[in-house]
């Protein structure tokens, strides 16, 4: 490891170097190592890299292709669950739904613009309370049939 620090043109073709080895599609935890080992810098160094070097894959996909990418992407694992259900393979099956739970808990990452907006019409529907107005306007139910017909968030 050296002790001098990259100036902002290094850095920035290392992040580059980074997004394009991800986008050969080597998973993030070699191009780590690889980043590590070239440059010889400490793994927290080449893990910055690799961050980096993630924000601009996604920074260089136009939002359209995003949700094109994502719809197909989603279609495809959906589809693999099924064959698998189909073919009684739990192992494949549950890996899917762990596939389809980690594509929707990334659309926050990929459209950024579009989950604010979404967040923003939700406020309309109380989402975004003044907590201390929550906490001073406590309710006790004691009959939980009560609640059914509620306007409860969730």
């Amino acid at each position: 490891m050296t002790n001098t620090r990259s100036t902002e043109k290094e850095t920035q073709r290392r992040n580059e170097k980074a997004a394009d080895l991800l986008a050969e599609g080597i998973q993030p935890c070699e191009v780590v190592k690889m980043m590590a080992d070239e440059f010889m810098c400490s793994k927290q160094a080449a893990r910055k890299y690799v961050e980096k070097g993630k924000q601009i894959i996604i920074d260089d996909i136009n939002p359209k292709d995003r949700a094109f990418m994502f719809a197909q992407a989603y279609n495809n694992v959906l589809q693999d669950r099924l064959d698998a259900k189909e073919a009684g393979n739990l192992n494949v099956q549950s890996g899917s739904t762990k596939s389809l739970i980690k594509l929707i808990t990334s659309v926050t990452t990929l459209d950024q613009v579009g989950c604010w907006d979404s967040e923003v019409e939700a406020s309309d529907l109380n989402v975004f309370k003044n907590f201390s107005d929550v906490k001073s306007k406590t309710h006790r139910h004691s009959d939980l049939d009560a609640l059914d017909n509620s306007d409860l968030p969730f």
